[in-house]
């Protein structure tokens, strides 16, 4: 197993102007996801990748529509049919408002007449912002144009799953476009996102279907409960 250093980020709260510091081991998360493996190899809720295992795929990966693609997924949370309808007048890249895409809401319980059509999702990542723009840029794609043209569901998980295997050394999941999504909840849990932030991140309506995430970090957020007092501290 690859050795990533430990990290300390300072995010925000779901209160208002509150900030939290969380300090993330991640090998811990790495080990604590392969032991948890060992009784459910097979299980899909644990085919998730955490911060530096995405970093090291993403820069594997040559081909800029490829790379664009599940760098998208990843800074998203999108499922590939939600990505694959985005055009460049999705995003909102300049101007007062901050950075942020509309995403098509395609699976969805809620009847469509109750549905909103889009969900607002935040970009915070600047080398996503520079990489989609020298994307549309070179590609010469219009604002109206689908980003990544006619490819398919079928190409692009063949092209995320064949990305996956080539990283060197191997990372230890077979990799999918769903596998970005399941990363990207758990990548705001960890950092301390509550779970209706999350729902709502995902475009679910129904929170059991976020409850899964739940259940995979139940030994995965022990990073938050390790600083959680239960008891008074002694006083001299």
């Amino acid at each position: 197993m690859d050795k990533y250093p430990s990290y300390n980020v300072t995010v925000p709260t779901s209160a208002p102007g509150v900030m939290q510091r969380v300090v993330v081991d991640w090998n811990q998360l790495i080990a604590r996801r392969e032991f948890l493996l060992r009784d459910m190899p097979n299980d899909p809720d644990f085919n998730y990748l955490v911060l530096p295992e995405v970093e090291r795929l993403l820069s594997s990966i040559e081909d800029g529509t490829t790379h664009l693609a599940a760098y998208t997924l990843w800074v998203t949370g999108a499922r590939v049919s939600e990505m694959l309808m985005l055009r460049p007048e999705d995003f909102q890249l300049e101007g007062n408002i901050d950075p942020c895409v509309k995403l098509p809401i395609l699976k969805n319980r809620t009847p469509k007449k109750n549905r909103p059509p889009r969900r607002m999702i935040g970009l915070g990542d600047g080398p996503f912002i520079e990489t989609l723009r020298r994307y549309i840029k070179t590609q010469k794609i219009k604002r109206r144009e689908l980003l990544f043209g006619q490819l398919s569901r079928h190409a692009i998980r063949h092209r995320i799953n064949s990305a996956g295997r080539r990283v060197q050394p191997a990372l230890p999941l077979t990799i999918n476009p769903h596998t970005l999504r399941h990363s990207y909840a758990i990548n705001h849990l960890i950092h301390g996102k509550t779970p209706d932030q999350v729902r709502r991140l995902l475009g679910h309506t129904d929170m059991r279907s976020t409850d899964v995430y739940l259940r995979v970090l139940s030994a995965d957020i022990s990073h938050h409960g390790a600083g959680t007092p239960f008891r008074l501290p002694i006083e001299a």
